[in-house]
This record gives C-alpha cells, structure tokens and sequence, in this order.
C-alpha cells in the first residue's frame, strides 16, 4: 500500500503561521479564567455579607443600646419625681404639724379639760379657722381633752367620744405626735390623713391633744397637676391602696398588679424604692414616719419612642442594605452565570476547534502550547521530553481499496493504540491525515535517554503488530517513526519538530515499518520524495 503522494512536513505550513494562531489550549486558559472570575466574584460577595452581617449586629447592637439607655434614663426619672413628689407632701404634712405647734402655745389645760367660756371657745374656734385658710386642704381641726371628748373645733360636733381613734391611743401612750394612715370617710367623705400633737402639762402629763384631719385629694392632687410630668402618673398611696392619683380617679382605687409588687415592700416598712412591673417603673418613698408613700410611676412605653423611632429608621435601613445586597448577588450571580454559560460555549467552541472530530485527539493547533507547557515542566523537575512522529503506511491505499469508513475506523484504532503504546506519560495528537505526534515525558535526564526514546518507538511499531480489523476486512497496519529529544536535540518547538520530522522521513526512505532517532547526518534527507 504504497502511497503516492509527495511526503511534506506538517510542520513547513505551521511555521508560516503566527505563533499566535498557534498559541493552544485556550480552553483551559478560559477555564481558567471563568474560574478566577467566579472566584473574585464570590469572594466579593461573601466580603458584601460579612459587611452587611458587621452592620447588622452594629445596628442590632445601637438599637438595644438606645432601649437601655431609655431603660436607666426611666428608672432615674422616676426616682426624681417620687423624691420632688415626696418632698411636697412631706412639706404639707410638716405644715400641718407647724400650725398645730403654733396654737399649743396659746393653749392651757382649761381648753382641754375645763370650763371653757362661749366667748374664749368662739375666739379659738376663729383661731383655728384662720389657721385653716392658711392651708388649704384642712378638713377639720379638733381639740380633744384628756378623755378623749371633742371639747371644741372647726366641722364636727362637740363632745363626741374620740377615745378609740389611734391618734388619741397613741399620743395618750406617751408619742408627741402622729400621722395616721389614709382612712376612707374622714375628711367629708373622702380620704384622710390624721396629723395631730399632744398638749403635756407642766409636769409632762398628757392632758389632751389637737388634731387637724387633711382631705388628701384637696392638699396634694393641686400639686400633681400642676407638674404636668409627660408620661408619668403620680400617686400616693397607703401599703394597701391608691389615695389618689394623677391623672386618674378621684376615687380610692383597688389594688392593681403593681400594686402587689409594692404591698410587700411597703408594707415592711421599706423607706424608698422602685418597682419595675415591665409596663411601669414606679418609684416610691415613704412620707416622714407615717405609712403613707409618695409614688412617681412611668410609662416605659413612653420613655421609649425616641428608641422605637430610632429603631425603625435603623432597622429600615438594615432591610433596605439587605434588599440591595441581595439585588446585587442576584445580578452578580446572574453575571456569572452568563460568563460561564459564555465560557462553557466558548470551551465546547475551542474543543471542536483544537480537538479533532473523528479520534478524539488533540490536533494540530493543540501543539505548539502543549510543547510549552510539557517542556517547561520537565525542565523544572529535570526530565527529557521525546517528540515523536508517527507517519502510517499506504494509508492511501486504505482508503482507496476498502472506502473512507474503513479509513476512519483504522484512524480511531491508531489514536486508541498510541494512547496504549505512549503510556500516562504521553500526549498523542493528531496532525491530520495520516499522521500524528507523540510528546513524552522520558523522566530525570540522563545517558540512557536515547534508549528509553528507542525502547517507546519500538512499543509504538509493536502496536502496529496485530492487524486491524475494518469494515472491509482485516489489514495489516505500518508505521514510519521518528524521534527527537529536549533538550539534547533542542528546546524550541520548530528546531525539535524538524528533527523528527527528518527522522521519521529518514524511517519511511529507508523501508518503513521503523523507527529513527534523529542524528546529525539525517540532514541530507531533507529533499523528501513521494
């Protein structure tokens, strides 16, 4: 099967091309690229969430701050006004316990428990109501004999028995003066607080006392409203109830939630304090010895618009930095994908481009990088590179005689036994037609190189040993084989191409079905015949 056609090197039109045309496998340099692209990109992302997830928390974190700070600044307030509503009552009471003072001193023991003219009890009963104007709020004023008979006052009636009243038990017991708790119906009907004084003899004996009954609502609710605290409700209370309050009923009121947090503290005796129920923080301090309580109870609701508020605008800024980042992976996301979808056209594109259809191989635009990258890498671990030629035998005469199926199929059965015959360490690529090329890694440099290239031709003539069986037949298959090797023969891809190609024209000259390794001499063949 001798063919007639003129035997030219593949390599003369080759080297005529740019070495740009011939720059190969730019499909792992886009690969490589998609890759990289995809790698910037999602490290872009992952750094675009970390930063969302930093700001997240640092909001997250400002708001929660905002609702202590709202928190404490609630707590301080309500102890501020407990204390400035505490100090007004107290005041009052003190007041009251000052007119007291001033009309024992005009007072002698005939006032409490002897005769008393019309004219001196009409002249203290005018006493006592000047006093009365002086702080309005007194209900009544009473003086009361060692008995505990009413002798005289202003509102109320003479000579009732006032001996089971426990101002009058307690003064009478030796105690100077007293402030009752809050009692309902004592001050017309509504809620009063007691405050009285004893009268002593010269010899210290008890000989009677004046008591004034305050109307709590009348003395102390004028106060709460003209404070007009935003967002506070003010009380005073008793361990068990609510006196009254600001804003709210005039009524005494039943004992509520917070209430039952505050009764056992109040009741203990408990001089001030505050109170958190959740809704309301509630400060309270105790009125001088009594067990009436001044209270100052805040809404934290209240306290906390400014917070909301700030929370709001934090929280909708958070969302709305979510919402773009989002936007922004979906549109990065979006881009990758078509970059990749390009990539992936533009990798099947070059594989049909440097890929050759019928074997499978590489082809001859695949060379010239793979030669780089083969020989850069043996010369950084030290190793020799076999460039190897492999002309077939009067494939022509395949063709010709049994049709080009045939022809293709003892092309695909050469590709699968190069593969076999060049090993792992091996590139086989098709140059076209009938020809192809080997590139093999030979390992660590060294004397025995020209063997280890022999010993690889021989396995690739050996592979051409059994016959091949095509459509038409079975056929007996041959091979003309030449070699060169880097770097003994060169480094360069045109130097080491012609010195195979010389070598394996030297093989086909000289009976086919052989192996050359390139020489010097073979330079005298370059006029290569059909």
């Amino acid at each position: 099967m001798e063919s007639d056609k003129t035997v030219t090197s593949p390599f003369t039109e080759q080297r005529t091309r740019s070495r740009e045309e011939l720059r190969l496998d730019p499909v792992s340099r886009e690969g490589h690229q998609d890759s990289l692209r995809r790698r910037r990109a999602w490290g872009a992302l992952i750094g675009l969430w970390l930063a969302l997830g930093v700001l997240g928390v640092w909001i997250i974190d400002d708001v929660l701050s905002g609702y202590r700070e709202a928190d404490a600044r609630v707590r301080s307030q309500a102890l501020v006004y407990a204390k400035m509503v505490a100090s007004h009552d107290r005041f009052e009471l003190e007041m009251a316990d000052q007119i007291i003072k001033s009309l024992l001193v005009h007072m002698d023991d005939s006032l409490f428990n002897g005769q008393v003219s019309e004219s001196r009890r009409v002249a203290f009963e005018a006493l006592l109501a000047e006093h009365r104007a002086r702080l309005p709020g007194i209900a009544s004023f009473t003086v009361v004999g060692e008995d505990g008979i009413r002798r005289f006052g202003v509102v109320g009636k003479n000579f009732t028995d006032l001996s089971e009243r426990g101002y009058y038990k307690v003064l009478k017991a030796g105690q100077d003066s007293f402030v009752s708790p809050a009692e309902s119906g004592l001050a017309s009907g509504k809620a009063g607080i007691h405050v009285a004084r004893a009268f002593r003899r010269v010899d210290g004996s008890f000989g009677g006392l004046v008591v004034i009954n305050l109307a709590v609502q009348d003395i102390f609710r004028p106060y709460y409203e003209s404070l007009g605290l935003e967002g506070a409700r003010v009380q005073l209370r008793s361990a068990d109830r609510v006196l009254i309050a600001y804003p709210a009923s005039e009524e005494l009121a039943p004992m509520t939630p917070l209430a039952d947090a505050l009764t056992p503290l109040l009741a203990g005796g408990k001089e001030r304090g505050i109170v958190d129920d959740g809704a309301w923080v509630s400060a309270f301090e105790r009125l001088q010895s009594s067990s009436v309580y001044a209270e100052a109870s805040l809404s934290r609701e209240f306290f906390r618009h400014e917070p909301d508020r700030a929370a709001l605008l934090a929280l909708s800024a958070l969302f709305a930095a979510v919402l773009a980042g989002a936007a922004l992976t979906r549109a990065i996301a979006g881009g990758l994908r078509a970059h990749t979808e390009l990539a992936v056209a533009y990798i099947d594109q070059r594989r049909m481009t440097v890929r050759d259809k019928l074997t499978g191989l590489h082809n001859r635009y695949y060379i010239d990088e793979q030669f780089v990258g083969t020989r850069d890498a043996a010369i950084a671990k030290g190793h020799s590179v076999a460039l190897i030629f492999v002309d077939l035998d009067r494939f022509k005469a395949v063709n010709d005689g049994l049709g080009h199926r045939a022809g293709d199929v003892l092309l695909r059965e050469v590709a699968r036994r190069l593969h076999l015959a060049g090993g792992e360490a091996s590139t086989v690529i098709r140059l076209g037609g009938d020809e192809f090329v080997l590139l093999v890694d030979l390992g660590p440099a060294g004397d025995d190189e020209a063997v280890r290239v022999g010993a690889t031709c021989q396995r690739i003539l050996d592979a051409f040993g059994p016959v091949f069986d095509l459509p038409g037949g079975p056929v007996p298959g041959s091979a003309s084989v030449g070699a060169a090797r880097m770097p003994a023969d060169g480094l360069e891809w045109d130097e080491l191409a012609h010195k195979a190609d010389v070598a394996m024209y030297h093989s086909k000259r000289t009976g086919r079905s052989r192996y050359t390794l390139y020489q010097p001499e073979l330079e005298a063949s370059l006029e290569m015949p059909a």
